[in-house]
């Protein structure tokens, strides 16, 4: 998937966290759909990730895969997935609250 396949994401922080808040592109009416997210953190370093929903046999809650990255920093963060414990509407945008990390899918 190239980035400009990508929803534009952000985050007011330079690393995610249980209790962090993505914004999302959400441009099919709010629904909320299995998709790629070009993620900004607040030190403007963007990552690819994926959010999935729950199938057969995966996890009950939605979950965001975040690919390995290097922060602005120079710190290596390898790939990481959290659970999304709440989802919520917000115009042409849906915010998304992650729980716990799960193990990388």
């Amino acid at each position: 998937m190239s980035t400009d396949e990508l929803r534009a994401a952000h985050t007011s922080h330079t690393h995610l966290f249980p209790g962090a808040v993505i914004v999302a592109e959400a441009p099919d009416g709010h629904r909320v759909e299995p998709c790629g997210l070009l993620l900004r953190f607040a030190d403007d370093v963007e990552v690819p990730a994926e959010l999935l929903l729950p199938e057969n046999g995966t996890p009950q809650s939605p979950v965001l895969a975040v690919k390995e990255h290097t922060t602005a920093a120079g710190t290596d963060v390898p790939p990481k997935t959290w659970l999304v414990k709440e989802i919520t509407p917000d115009g042409p945008w849906v915010s998304l609250k992650l729980g716990a990390r799960i193990p990388v899918l």
